[in-house]
């Protein structure tokens, strides 16, 4: 017996000696190590629907998830260490950073990274830890930012490292961010550079009691110049962070591959595996195909405000039509942009909606609020009002363009010149709603998240929840291509726009009766008319089959469509219509009821297209 047991721990000890080599060797040989990197901002309960705010179940669920999935979360000062040759990382690593310096990162964050074994990094800006400290305003989980005493605490845990966000950069105006200002020379544009970081430095140093050199730093809004790595280098900092959301492969010996380092943004939609599973996605996507994603590009601006070309912007030349759309603007934008291009249309200056929105994506680096674009409209109006031209702005502006193409693709039958009843001709929206005038519905951003039947994929549309039989409207005319049962989608009606550049798709209709009588493939519907009724079929192989769960909702699809190869397949381009959703929110269709054949119809013609197509019935 003892003869057997001493065998037996003979052999487990050789296994782990040699596990033990194993690992050893694994880390001994690595050469590069990819490394995802999580952003977030802000982490509470309290109600608030923000991509930015996150609750602390949320962040657990996340710490849980990641450690299930096999990472291992690490310090930049780790990182540095496995670059200069003098430590290891282990086989799945990841950081967490929380930009900001909000307190409820000390508050939730650090007491959950005790309890799961995480550790992470946040980013602090000056003047708001400042305040912090001065006004008293401290410990509310919801508003107050960490104290310079309460960044110390964070620090001397030993499971955060502090970086700079900046002392008092994290603004959109003067400059947004590190933007140069007007008429800036490069001297003047460093020493404010420099004078800021000097100041962060001296307060985290001699107000938070930090002696170690502060050596990370991440763009205020992800916004930065070509160059700007370089400048920041020459201040000391070894790790920077944009807000590119890549995978980062980190070379050993090479610290060039710190100073452009991509974060996921920790989207408040997503469950926990999602968010790894988007991370996952977003990799193998960019490697399958090499398609030209914006949003890992449109950070990087050129001195003169404009964004600059890189590698990959340089591929999407190269191709002779677009491949890709990252739209990211909200109903709040798209409404001021509307008002301030049909102001100055009255005033006689022929301003474009699609080319105001192209100025506003250029200028906010497709990081849409509606304070940095009033802030960008209030700009802009100085120059119009000088007599100047948008076109003047954006002469040499590549992605300028681009955008220009993208938005005429998206809004050219939603935005325009139509016809009143009256004769008047008019600019402004022409789409309409999908849901009918006095109809209840509910809505949020949805688009993105998992779904599961079938196979495994993301959710393309936008739901809006509503009762069975709610008259579903047709928010552009076009012409009726698909018409019947799709297994995902139940009872679905696709609708191609006349001009072909995008494909509507209603899915989910209601069972026995989903479509308007008559409707049939090849029609053509206006936009306005009652196409269908709100229900809640699909996920089988059983036409006229209910969901098994969930709420009745109408599922409403964008595609954008350049080439005939992007129909379908893996080239297919959808857009999030959240906020598309919430700029046509007033342009409800009013509708009867006719008693005999039970059937819904628009109340009224309200609007014709200036050019002759049809708008409405």
């Amino acid at each position: 017996m003892f003869i057997i047991i001493a065998m037996v721990c003979f052999i487990w000890a050789s296994l782990a000696v040699m596990s033990v080599d194993v690992l050893a060797s694994a880390y001994t040989k690595q050469a590069e190590v990819i490394l995802p990197i999580l952003m977030y901002h802000r982490v509470f309960d309290g109600g608030h629907k923000s991509r930015y705010i996150i609750t602390p179940k949320q962040l657990e669920d996340d710490l849980i998830e990641l450690k299930k999935a096999g990472y291992t979360a690490v310090l930049p000062r780790e990182v540095v260490e496995f670059i200069e040759g003098k430590g290891q990382l282990p086989l799945r690593p990841i950081m967490l950073t929380f930009d900001d310096g909000h307190y409820n990162t000390l508050h939730y964050a650090l007491p959950l990274f005790r309890k799961h074994g995480f550790k992470g990094v946040v980013n602090i800006v000056g003047k708001y830890s400042e305040y912090a400290s001065k006004s008293g305003d401290r410990g509310n989980v919801k508003s107050s930012f960490l104290s310079w005493c309460e960044i110390s605490e964070l620090k001397r845990s030993g499971l955060f490292e502090i970086g700079s966000h900046t002392y008092n950069m994290h603004e959109f105006q003067p400059r947004f961010g590190i933007r140069r200002l007007e008429n800036e020379t490069d001297e003047q544009y460093r020493m404010a550079i420099k004078n800021d970081d000097l100041k962060i430095k001296n307060a985290i140093r001699n107000k938070a009691g930090i002696e170690d050199d502060i050596s990370i730093f991440a763009y205020p809004f992800g916004a930065y110049y070509k160059d700007s790595a370089k400048l920041f280098g020459e201040l000391g900092y070894k790790m920077i962070f944009t807000c590119n959301e890549k995978i980062n492969i980190i070379k050993a010996g090479n610290f060039g591959t710190l100073l452009e380092l991509g974060r996921f943004n920790r989207e408040s939609k997503w469950t926990s595996k999602e968010m790894i599973e988007a991370i996952k996605a977003k990799n193998n996507l960019k490697k399958a195909s090499g398609v030209f994603v914006v949003s890992d590009n449109i950070e990087i601006i050129s001195h003169d405000g404009e964004i600059e070309d890189n590698k990959q912007g340089k591929e999407q030349k190269e191709q002779d039509f677009i491949r890709w759309i990252d739209f990211n603007a909200d109903g709040g934008s798209l409404k001021a942009a509307l008002k301030f291009c049909k102001e100055y249309r009255k005033k006689g200056v022929n301003l474009e909606f699609c080319q105001l929105l192209s100025h506003i994506t250029v200028k906010n680096s497709n990081k849409f609020t509606i304070n940095s674009t009033k802030a960008i409209l209030k700009k802009l109006r100085l120059h119009l009002d000088n007599g100047g031209a948008i076109s003047d702005m954006h002469k040499a502006s590549k992605y300028y363009r681009y955008y220009l193409e993208c938005y005429h693709a998206i809004f050219d039958g939603l935005v325009g010149e139509f016809k009143r009843e009256c004769g008047t001709i008019e600019y402004g929206i022409k789409g309409y709603f999908p849901i009918a005038a006095g109809f209840s519905y509910s809505h949020y951003d949805d688009f993105g998240s998992s779904r599961s039947y079938g196979y495994k994929r993301r959710h393309l549309g936008h739901d809006f929840i509503g009762l069975i039989g709610t008259p579903i409207i047709a928010v552009e005319g076009g012409i009726i291509t698909e018409l019947g049962w799709n297994k995902y989608g139940g009872w679905r009606i696709g609708i191609r726009s006349f001009d072909q550049k995008r494909y509507y798709y209603y899915a989910h209709l209601r069972k026995n009766k989903p479509f308007a009588a008559g409707l049939k493939i090849g029609d053509k519907v206006a936009g306005g008319q009652v196409i269908g009724y709100l229900g809640h079929t699909g996920y089988s192989d059983t036409e006229n089959t209910n969901l098994k769960s969930g709420s009745p909702h109408l599922h409403l699809g964008l595609q954008i469509i350049f080439d005939k190869s992007q129909e379908n397949g893996s080239g297919e381009i959808w857009i999030d219509l959240y906020g598309i959703s919430n700029f046509l929110i007033n342009e409800r269709v009013s509708v009867v009821r006719d008693d005999e054949s039970k059937e819904w119809f628009a109340a009224q013609n309200t609007k014709k297209l200036a050019n002759g197509d049809i708008s409405s019935n």
